[in-house]
């Protein structure tokens, strides 16, 4: 297990980050909407939610050299004080302008 809880391994909530480890997923990019990927959980030898992995599939034909988007869920802070915003700038016609 990862004692920083980010790396292969940790017992933390389930977030995909390359930051430190990843493989062609790290390619992949967020869109708010418009997406041309969808994701779903895949349990591999284990019925644990918590050991799955996550596997994106095409909503349509995707041509060659196109961006590989899909939305990443996350939603606008309640607090309007956070310190660490990360906008957003996928330029869909529904940007919600933040990720956190």
């Amino acid at each position: 297990d990862s004692e920083d809880g980010d790396g292969p391994g940790s017992n933390t909530d389930t977030v995909i980050d390359a930051l430190k480890y990843g493989n062609v997923g790290r390619f992949l990019n967020h869109r708010c909407d418009e997406g041309n990927l969808t994701k779903q959980l895949v349990l591999v030898d284990t019925l644990e939610p918590r050991l799955c992995r996550v596997a994106f599939f095409a909503t349509d034909f995707i041509p060659r050299m196109t961006e590989l988007t899909y939305d990443y869920g996350w939603s606008r802070p309640q607090q309007s004080g956070r310190k660490h915003r990360m906008h957003c700038c996928c330029g869909s016609a529904n940007c919600r302008g933040l990720l956190l």
